[in-house]
């Protein structure tokens, strides 16, 4: 048995398209097949860009977890978080204690000295306060506390792994103070 064919409703009307774009050429001299040379765009040669001019600042953000640790930096201390219940010191800052996962969490300050682990250099400006080359670094304060920050000023040459770090503040535009760290001695291990 062959299927039946449905045939279309009556008064129906074969789909169009909904936008329907005639061709350039040379009955429509406003649609140009090639555009002049110099013109970027309709309004007469002006770039249009979507990138700001000039980048806005990156800052870190506040939450209810990270407050204590961003108002101590503004009085230039470092402090991590402190479990209440089991004594555990970690960071990053966390809403729990990452051993018992006890809300109950205090501030202790931090080691101000410690190793580079790992560093990159970087030669592109993501930051419209740091003029490049900058250095980014993991710095082991201790067992559990690594930080990943500048060092400041940016030593001229590589710093080596294992090189002895000291902290340091910079004040920054909106009440913000960042940490950082600066070799001791560019390639002296402690």
């Amino acid at each position: 048995m062959r299927p039946r064919r449905v045939e279309p409703c009556r008064g129906v009307e074969p789909p169009t398209s909904r936008h329907l774009r005639h061709a350039a050429g040379k009955w429509r001299p406003h649609r140009p097949v090639h555009r002049p040379h110099g013109v970027i765009n309709h309004s007469g040669g002006e770039f249009v860009s979507t990138y700001p001019p000039v980048p806005p600042p990156l800052l870190p953000g506040r939450t209810r977890d990270n407050e204590g640790f961003w108002e101590h930096t503004q009085r230039h201390e470092l402090v991590v978080p402190e479990c209440q219940q089991c004594g555990h010191v970690f960071y990053p800052i966390s809403p729990r204690c990452p051993q018992c996962f006890s809300a109950d969490l205090g501030w202790q300050s931090a080691p101000r000295t410690g190793i580079v682990s790992s560093w990159v250099r970087y030669h592109k400006r993501y930051y419209p306060w740091i003029e490049p080359p900058y250095i980014v670094a993991l710095i082991e304060l201790s067992p559990y506390i690594r930080m990943t920050t500048l060092l400041w000023p940016p030593p001229t040459q590589h710093p080596a792994v294992g090189a002895a770090a000291s902290l340091g503040f910079v004040d920054l535009a909106d009440g913000i103070t960042l940490p950082v760290f600066s070799l001791d001695e560019p390639n002296k291990k402690p």
